[in-house]
């Protein structure tokens, strides 16, 4: 690559804007990453609440995966929850 070509790669980057669109636990983590790496982004989420659970938490149902899911899995005593 000449300097040329390496200086147009450059501006070509410093110039990149993203849309996100969704802010679940991809968005938000490629919101972090876009941060960190200095690149203007967006977020849009056409929700005005936020699911702490997130639609993840029901894929395995949508799916029809969860009589296999019970079949495969251990019960197990209690859970404790800090902060």
């Amino acid at each position: 690559m000449s300097i040329k070509d390496d200086d147009m790669a450059k501006s070509a980057v410093e110039t990149i804007r993203v849309l996100i669109i969704g802010a679940g636990i991809a968005g938000l983590t490629l919101g972090i990453l876009l941060e960190r790496a200095n690149i203007q982004y967006e977020i849009l989420e056409k929700h005005p609440f936020h699911n702490p659970l997130g639609k993840s938490t029901f894929l395995p149902l949508q799916l029809g995966l969860m009589d296999e899911i019970h079949r495969l899995s251990k019960p197990f005593g209690a859970m404790v929850f800090r902060e």
